[in-house]
C-alpha cells in the first residue's frame, strides 16, 4: 500500500514537472515575441512636394543632426484645403516612445538621403501610398513589462526643435519653428 502511494506521488510530481517546464518555455518563447522589432511597412511617396519639404527642413537642420543615431519624423493633419505639417529628427530612442504612443497615426517609413523618415497622419491622403516592402527596425521594439514591485524609471523627456509649415494650393510655406509637440 505504502508502495502504491509514493508511486502516485511520484506521478503527480512528474507531471507537475512537466506542466512547470512547459509554463516556462511559453513565458520564454511569449516575451521574445513580444519584444520583437516591427515590421514597419514602407511608403511610396505619391506628391513630390514632400522632397521639397525635407530638403527645406534638411537645409536648416542637417548640421544638427547625427545620422547614425537620429531618424526624420513628419506629422501632418489634413483640413478642408490646406495642409499642416510638422517636421523634426529625433533619436532612435525618443522614436520608440513615440511610435507607441501614437502608434493610431502611424502610416509608414520611406528613406531620404539616408535617413529613415517616419510619417504620422490620416491614412487617406495626397501624399503619400504603401509601398510593397517591409522593414524591421531593430530601435523599434516594445518595452518589456515591469513587475509589479518594480519601480519604472522616469519618462523620456525630449522637446525636439519643430518645424511647421503649410501646404496650399500646391505650395509649401514656412510658418514657425520652435520647441513644440510633435502632435496636435
Amino acid at each position: 500500500m505504502m508502495h502504491m502511494d509514493i508511486q502516485g506521488k511520484i506521478r503527480k510530481l512528474r507531471l507537475f514537472s512537466s506542466l512547470f517546464s512547459l509554463f516556462l518555455i511559453s513565458l520564454y518563447v511569449f516575451s521574445n515575441c513580444a519584444t520583437e522589432p516591427e515590421n514597419i511597412r514602407e511608403l511610396k511617396i505619391t506628391n513630390t512636394d514632400i522632397y521639397t519639404l525635407l530638403d527645406t527642413f534638411l537645409l536648416e537642420e542637417l548640421e544638427y543632426i547625427n545620422k547614425d543615431l537620429e531618424v526624420l519624423i513628419i506629422t501632418f493633419k489634413k483640413d478642408s484645403n490646406e495642409c499642416q505639417f510638422r517636421l523634426t529628427h529625433i533619436s532612435r530612442n525618443s522614436l520608440n516612445t513615440l511610435f507607441y504612443e501614437h502608434r493610431k497615426l502611424f502610416l509608414g517609413y520611406f528613406q531620404y538621403k539616408s535617413f529613415p523618415v517616419f510619417v504620422f497622419g490620416p491614412p487617406k491622403n495626397d501624399f503619400f501610398r504603401l509601398g510593397n516592402r517591409n522593414q524591421n527596425f531593430e530601435y523599434l521594439k516594445k518595452k518589456e513589462e515591469l513587475e509589479s514591485s518594480e519601480i519604472p524609471p522616469p519618462p523620456s523627456l525630449f522637446e525636439p526643435i519643430v518645424y511647421f509649415y503649410r501646404y496650399k494650393d500646391a505650395t509649401i510655406s514656412f510658418e514657425k519653428a520652435g520647441r513644440f509637440y510633435l502632435f496636435e
